[in-house]
């Protein structure tokens, strides 16, 4: 068995450790995102970009299926 005694150094000591492994991690995580999103953030800045775009039209996309779905129940409701 360990008989080692844990005090407040120690604890602190653990504390440090830990928090220096979780930034290397982080800092690995970032790197990584990074790499995978910077080809598609180099196209531009603004909210129009590759994902924008494909974000605006699958909304448009769905608003269209919507309404079109609404203007038939409508008819359905007045040609009963």
């Amino acid at each position: 068995m360990n008989e080692s005694k844990v005090t407040m150094k120690t604890l602190a000591c653990r504390k440090a450790e830990v928090r220096a492994k979780i930034t290397r991690q982080h800092d690995t995580i970032a790197k990584d995102y990074w790499a995978v999103v910077a080809p598609v953030y180099r196209l531009g800045n603004s909210p129009l970009t590759l994902f924008g775009k494909f974000s605006t039209g699958f909304a448009v996309f769905q608003g269209l299926f919507t309404s079109l779905r609404l203007v038939w129940k409508i008819r359905k409701f007045f040609h009963r």
